[in-house]
């Protein structure tokens, strides 16, 4: 069962216009510190690999390149543009919203997904899940969310249940199990999923709080069983969420771990310059405004995120110096040239000021930091 995810029409016009315009590739992009497989196709900054020793990209990993890659370019073999066929905005198009997200996070290393719900509002019936997985049968006690995942993420599940809640992945297509072949046998991809490592897929929680989020990730590792058919059907892979009918709280799924985003941190980094991307975005990072609390309304998306999308935020990919030059002003040398270390400055600079909302701040200029920056309280 799936259902529509109701936005503002002016947002739902703009991230359709987004999608439209922008030409998004087949393949899954990746950056330093991401996991990857052989023999599999990705796209890491600007040019198409091929993996050839599976591993860490930037450590163990080895590829080979194959060509040239522009964020948002066409390239007949291996992208494609989206046209929505509704006129509202609706589940595919806030799938296709992710797809695009994760792009401009690996090529740009400018991280949106925690503004993201990646819960499509979308349902699964006839199935259900006990400590041995999912099975087909009667789950009218249940109501069931399925979350489109990838391989080796990890996502921060928020939401109030005072019962048990059961998660377990699921390959679907048509919100039907979906099997992989080995020549003329079939393969329950679902079940060897859920069984792998004693069950260790299969979680269990005895209660939930929308205050106390937990995280979940579902690894595909070259000495995995199956390593390489699993990921041939990654796109058919979600994360099922099974509740009691009864359970009514906002539900928010992130992808990344947010579990200890902090409005005080620890700034005196001596090393910093050397972390991964995605290290030094969890650094960058305050509490979160979808992970604020659950008023039983679904949000598909932060605030924030329209702002970055409307490229009202001065970051890296700034055209204009004078913008740099705004935040750079009695804090840095006045260059039009953003860097990494005043990221790190105006974010603690703003995080330390005790005269400041402390919600989705990156160390970006966004509206919140530029109020801050005019009025000279950072």
């Amino acid at each position: 069962m799936t259902q529509k995810y109701f936005t503002n029409t002016i947002e739902s016009k703009l991230i359709k216009n987004i999608l439209y315009n922008t030409s998004l590739p087949i393949y899954n992009t990746v950056r330093k510190g991401d996991y990857i497989l052989a023999p599999f196709i990705y796209i890491y900054g600007c040019n198409l690999i091929r993996c050839t020793t599976s591993g860490i990209v930037g450590k163990t990993a080895v590829y080979t390149p194959l060509d040239h890659y522009t964020f948002g370019e066409y390239y007949s073999k291996f992208t494609y543009r989206y046209m929505s066929n509704s006129l509202y905005y609706d589940i595919d198009t806030h799938r296709k919203l992710g797809d695009y997200l994760r792009v401009y996070r690996d090529t740009y290393n400018i991280n949106l997904m925690p503004f993201y719900n990646c819960w499509c509002n979308q349902y699964l019936s006839d199935y259900f899940i006990d400590k041995n997985g999912i099975h087909e049968g009667d789950s009218s006690s249940f109501k069931t969310l399925i979350v489109p995942i990838k391989f080796n993420r990890t996502y921060t599940i928020a939401l109030d249940s005072s019962s048990n809640v059961y998660i377990a992945p699921i390959y679907l297509e048509n919100n039907v199990k979906i099997k992989g072949w080995e020549g003329s046998k079939a393969i329950d991809l679902t079940n060897e999923l859920c069984f792998r490592n004693e069950r260790v897929n299969v979680h269990k929680e005895l209660s939930t709080s929308f205050k106390k989020p937990f995280t979940i990730c579902i690894s595909n590792k070259d000495t995995d069983r199956h390593a390489v058919m699993h990921q041939r059907n990654e796109k058919y892979l979600y994360l099922a969420i099974q509740l009691l009918t009864t359970v009514k709280s906002t539900v928010i799924v992130l992808e990344g771990d947010y579990t200890n985003t902090q409005s005080s941190k620890e700034f005196n980094m001596p090393d910093w310059k050397e972390l991964d991307p995605q290290k030094f975005d969890e650094a960058m990072l305050s509490n979160l405004d979808l992970l604020q609390f659950s008023n039983r309304e679904q949000r598909p998306f932060s605030n924030r995120l329209i702002e970055y999308l409307l490229e009202y935020v001065i970051t890296d990919r700034d055209p204009l110096k004078r913008n740099v030059q705004i935040a750079q002003v009695g804090r840095y040398p006045i260059t039009g040239i953003w860097s990494p270390t005043l990221r790190r400055m105006l974010f603690r600079q703003y995080m330390t000021s005790d005269k400041v909302r402390k919600i989705d701040i990156t160390g970006f200029v966004d509206k919140d930091v530029e109020n801050a920056i005019r009025r000279g309280i950072i």
